[in-house]
């Protein structure tokens, strides 16, 4: 019970942090897999506002990432994609890795990074459109006691 306690207060903690300074806010989505452990590595960015398990349009499983481009660059969100993203796995179609975006300015920078960081197996594109995951998907990371999906 007490862990169960903690893991809320986290949740909790986490959608609270302070956004009224926030000047610029973009929108980009990541899958590498499952979208837990990703979701978690993202929160963890200073200048992500929230964060939000979704289904894409071309049906993967990925992480709808806002963040205050005044404090975080795009460098440090492909940072937080790379430590779960898993080069060589033959990732199965609702897990396969994406870097997709609302904002087509974002598609120069994300070509970028996408060479800098040699992922030659991410789709790479705009996000027309997604679902947003279940409830019990939400922060499960957190909620779960830091059990990554099997």
């Amino acid at each position: 019970m007490a862990t169960m306690k903690l893991s809320f207060l986290l949740v909790v903690l986490f959608l609270a942090r302070d956004t009224k300074q926030i000047t610029k806010v973009e929108t980009i989505a990541f899958g590498a897999g499952c979208f837990w452990g990703l979701e978690y590595e993202l929160q963890q960015i200073e200048g992500v506002i929230s964060t939000k398990c979704i289904y894409t349009n071309i049906g993967t499983e990925a992480v709808l990432v806002k963040y205050d481009h005044e404090v975080v660059q795009l460098d440090n969100l492909f940072a937080g994609f790379v430590k779960v993203y898993k080069p060589g796995v033959n990732y199965r179609r609702p897990y396969r890795p994406t870097i997709q975006f609302f904002d087509t300015s974002l598609s120069e920078a994300v070509d970028e990074l996408v060479k800098k960081y040699d992922l030659e197996n991410v789709s790479v594109g705009t996000l027309h459109g997604y679902t947003e995951a279940e409830g019990f998907h939400q922060n499960r990371f957190l909620i779960k006691n830091r059990q990554l999906c099997r």
